[in-house]
């Protein structure tokens, strides 16, 4: 898509004020040219929609009276053909999927974890760059006990990311040292590490007031023992090692974003 040849069109749907304050300010910067409508009510959206179609879609899945479910279904049915970004705090890509069909061009973005630059990245998918966007680069702090399963996951997250930054620090005194400094995009953990386990690792975080999304990768720890030590806005997702690839991937596009695009 010519970004710069032809202006484009974002409908942004979210019955919290400061959630479209905050979406709105990110497109116009990413794409200053773009026309950008705001609706807290989904039936004004839809008849917009209906109206005339937008390039995106970037709405919020708990909006009533038509939820995102059944807005995802209308679209389906009427073989919308432009791209869509759902936001929620309950939603699962399942249940996206679920409703939008195979046909439909959408991606999820977790809400604990709608920070500027995952919203970014998604635009970027969707739309392409634009003269004045900067696809951010990638910053993943990783603790991880099993130097196996660290060279695998790295060779992994480098073929999916173009030349992430990945920290390895030495135990994880380091790792939370690390954390407060500077910004991560995600901590790839394990459940069980040595000098910090999970059980002690999120509620130190929480206290540190430092925001980052976990993947916790564990072949034997149950959810039950991240949800022991989790509060509502702690964003921590868990994956069986052996990880499958896909899995791992559709994880990183919900917490991080997806990744750049060569060509437009």
């Amino acid at each position: 898509m010519m970004l710069n040849a032809t202006p484009i069109r974002i409908i942004i749907l979210d019955d919290l004020t400061g959630m479209i304050e905050i979406v709105t300010n990110i497109c116009r910067a990413a794409y200053p040219h773009a026309t950008l409508l705001t609706f807290n009510m989904a039936i004004y959206a839809w008849e917009e929609i209906k109206r005339q179609p937008p390039d995106l879609l970037i709405t919020d899945w708990c909006h009533r009276p038509l939820p995102g479910d059944e807005l995802l279904t209308l679209l389906a049915k009427r073989k919308a053909r432009f791209h869509i970004i759902v936001f929620s705090l309950v939603a699962t890509w399942e249940a996206i999927q679920a409703a939008a069909g195979p046909e439909l061009k959408v991606s999820f973005i977790d809400k604990r974890v709608c920070r500027p630059s995952v919203l970014l990245r998604h635009l970027h998918a969707h739309l392409g760059p634009s003269v004045d966007m900067i696809y951010p680069q990638v910053r993943i702090q990783l603790l991880l006990g099993v130097r196996d399963s660290f060279a695998s996951l790295c060779s992994d997250l480098r073929g999916y990311y173009q030349n992430p930054v990945l920290l390895d620090p030495s135990d994880g005194k380091e790792a939370l040292e690390s954390m407060k400094r500077n910004h991560f995009d995600l901590l790839i953990t394990d459940w069980h590490y040595p000098s910090l386990p999970g059980h002690e690792l999120i509620p130190i975080i929480r206290a540190c007031a430092v925001k980052i999304p976990i993947l916790v990768i564990s072949t034997v720890t149950p959810r039950s023992a991240i949800d022991a030590v989790a509060e509502i806005l702690d964003c921590i997702y868990l994956i069986r090692s052996p990880y499958i690839k896909a899995t791992l991937h559709r994880c990183l596009r919900e917490l991080v974003g997806p990744p750049a695009i060569t060509s437009v």
